[in-house]
């Protein structure tokens, strides 16, 4: 049996029910969007981005910094 067929066989949730929390969710972590990203993250993300990984192929500066060619 495919994942495809798995899923489909899962209950599925009502629309206004899956309405419902998907805005009590975004009531509840709304908070965390307004919080600054912690200065450690930043500067780890900025080394990815400088110094990609040998072979990664992600282009991982590239999809952030288009602004820079």
């Amino acid at each position: 049996m495919s994942e495809d067929n798995e899923a489909s066989d899962a209950p599925e949730l009502p629309a206004d029910a899956q309405a419902r929390i998907g805005a009590r969710l975004r009531q509840m972590y709304d908070h965390v969007l307004q919080e600054p990203v912690p200065d450690r993250f930043m500067s780890l993300l900025n080394q990815l981005q400088a110094n990609p990984l040998p072979g990664d192929g992600s282009q991982r500066g590239d999809d952030n910094n288009k602004t820079d060619r």
